[in-house]
């Protein structure tokens, strides 16, 4: 992570310190006064000429030390690409080279390499003998661009000119390239350890050396960097954690040994949970869960509490359990670890088919209360509500996440709001108030300024009303119109040409050769949806081929087994003469659902009574 005004405010000293050298004319003139063989009125001339010149150069400076405290903050708000070209207007500006070895860094870190070429250039232009950092810099690019032979060649003596912190540095990128080009480990592997054992007490060091000792396979070696590294960083910092699970994930035996070597008691808690975490990963779920005991036993931690209660759920220990370790971890936790566990604590009270509990999950919910956790309260919340079918109660709840900015939270995001909100208008509302709501999304989505977020709200309020429109309200032109212009919005979409076809088959017959023309096109941009797979047979019956129809269809009820494509198998199959098979296909339908209004349409339609237990319908 960049921290950009603790490592560059030096740098904003200097160019306080230094001429503005963006524009000549600017510059302090440093001219000696003559005063003696000078005029009166031309001496003040003279003097009010240099003190002018002066107030534009500190002037200029103030202005070049905003911009570099703006690109940085704007760096700082994750505002990458803006900052880049924010630097490289700061270096035409100051053609200071601290400017432009910071945009340099910027570029790599953005693995903008096009970018980073053009301000190394641009330093060169004004710094034609390469400084060390100039060279550093250079050799970074190579570094970037995977010029393995330059970076091999180099690394003694740009290491040797760096100060602690760039080496710190250059060794995370060594690591970090080691994982994407294997080809730096198998020529550099040799270099980097050797030049990694003289920093022993670095901690990016051994980073980099169990990294390439590892992606090198030597396991042992790596296991020695390891133990090192847990040594030297206890606490485990983010680099250090994310170095291990780029282990974990190419050398898995790597870290299974380092802990086979060493006393886990005598582990940091951090270092302890990552051996719970390479359990897990192993699959041995029961030795992780006895582990946890143990650690628990010794330090209550609510990071351990909230990991036990993720494991009591995998080994399906009693309800009680989890809600043990969860109010545990809420006692002693951050306010995140609180929420965290507060949320937990109230779905394993909804989820629960024996001890369900909406009451105790609704008191959980509400102490859901960390900032980034708003949005999965209020979704939270609308399914409780849901569950206790008040609708329009959970309505008010999605309403409030609605209006956030942005639209996600630690565990749901916008894709789970549409479809809860989707469930609950159809399952809760009347079809009246349910259009209401579709309109209401609508008309607000219509409201929003141009862009992304518009077209995804827009395009999302539109399906459903469709869908609407089409199953419940029976008004097929209706949902075309809403179907058409969904597709405008999402032109190559093959779920809105699937919906847009499917329903033109409810219409007259002259709207089927666009229909089919929209469903084969759906199926060649998605041919495993069962969904299109049945729309596509549906239009081949339709137009007289049940044969061809038979295939798509069973493909289908075989993927996602529902009462409308029971219905169309079926009445296949009866048109091809295979009545018992259709029977047979029915049966199941009304086993999934009895009420279906296609599969009751088609009964009747075609004058067939099921022989069904009445207990056994809708099971």
């Amino acid at each position: 992570m960049l921290r950009p005004l603790s490592r560059f405010l030096p740098l904003v000293l200097v160019l306080a310190t230094l001429p503005a050298a963006a524009n000549e004319a600017a510059k302090p003139v440093a001219q000696p006064l003559k005063i003696q063989l000078t005029p009166a009125k031309s001496r003040v001339l003279v003097q009010d000429e240099t003190a002018r010149s002066v107030r534009l150069a500190a002037a200029q400076r103030a202005d070049n030390i905003a911009a570099l405290l703006a690109n940085e903050m704007v760096l700082g708000q994750g505002q990458s690409a803006a900052a880049l070209a924010g630097y490289m207007l700061l270096l035409e500006r100051t053609r200071d080279v601290e400017v432009a070895e910071r945009g340099v860094e910027v570029a790599l870190a953005l693995n903008a390499i096009g970018q980073a070429e053009a301000l190394l250039a641009r330093w060169q232009e004004l710094q034609p003998a390469p400084s060390a950092a100039q060279k550093r810099m250079q050799w970074e690019l190579a570094l970037a661009r995977g010029e393995t032979a330059t970076v091999v060649a180099g690394m003694d003596e740009v290491l040797a000119a760096a100060d602690d912190l760039k080496i710190r540095r250059l060794f995370l990128r060594l690591a970090h390239q080691a994982m994407t080009r294997p080809e730096i480990v198998t020529e550099g592997a040799p270099k980097v350890m050797q030049a990694a054992r003289k920093h022993p007490d670095m901690p990016e060091a051994m980073i980099a050396h169990a990294i390439f000792a590892a992606s090198a396979g030597q396991r042992q070696d790596a296991v020695e960097a390891l133990n090192r590294l847990a040594r030297l960083d206890t606490q485990m910092r983010p680099q250090t954690r994310l170095t291990l699970s780029l282990i974990s994930q190419r050398q898995p035996q790597v870290l299974s040994s380092f802990f086979k070597q060493n006393d886990i008691a005598s582990l940091s808690p951090m270092w302890q949970s990552l051996y719970l975490d390479t359990l897990i990963h192993n699959g041995e779920i029961p030795q992780a869960y006895a582990q946890l005991q143990r650690m628990l036993a010794q330090n209550p931690d609510a990071g351990l509490y909230l990991q036990a209660a993720f494991l009591s759920v995998n080994q399906k220990a009693p309800q009680a359990e989890t809600l043990g370790y969860l109010e545990k971890a809420y006692g002693i936790g951050t306010q995140e670890q609180k929420s965290r566990a507060a949320f937990l604590a109230a779905t394993r009270l909804m989820e629960d088919k024996q001890d369900r509990n909406l009451v105790q999950a609704r008191m959980w919910a509400a102490r859901v209360t960390a900032k980034e956790m708003a949005f999965d309260r209020e979704l939270l919340l609308a399914a409780i509500e849901a569950d206790e079918q008040r609708g329009e109660a959970a309505m008010r709840h999605l309403a409030a996440a609605q209006a956030m900015l942005p639209k996600k939270g630690v565990f749901y995001d916008a894709a789970d709001l549409e479809r809860l909100r989707a469930f609950v208008i159809q399952k809760y509302l009347t079809p009246a108030q349910a259009e209401a709501a579709y309109t209401r999304q609508i008309q607000a989505a219509e409201k929003m300024a141009a862009g992304a977020e518009r077209t995804q709200q827009l395009s999302a309020a539109l399906y459903q009303r469709g869908l609407f429109y089409a199953d419940t309200a029976q008004q097929p032109q209706r949902a075309v119109a809403d179907f058409r212009r969904y597709l405008r919005l999402n032109p190559q979409d093959p779920a809105g040409m699937n919906a847009l076809g499917y329903t033109l088959l409810s219409l007259p017959a002259q709207h089927r050769a666009e229909a089919q023309r929209l469903i084969e096109a759906a199926h060649r941009l998605n041919s495993d949806s069962p969904a299109i797979k049945d729309s596509l047979g549906w239009v081949y019956f339709l137009n007289g081929d049940a044969e061809k129809a038979l295939s798509y269809i069973q493909q289908s009820f075989a993927a996602d087994p529902n009462a409308e494509v029971a219905a169309h198998l079926g009445e296949v199959l009866w048109t091809l003469g295979r009545q018992a098979e259709a029977r047979a296909a029915w049966t199941l339908g009304w086993q999934l659902n009895a009420q279906h209004p296609v599969l009751q349409r088609t009964l009747k339609r075609l004058g067939v009574t099921l022989e069904i237990p009445p207990e056994t319908a809708g099971q």
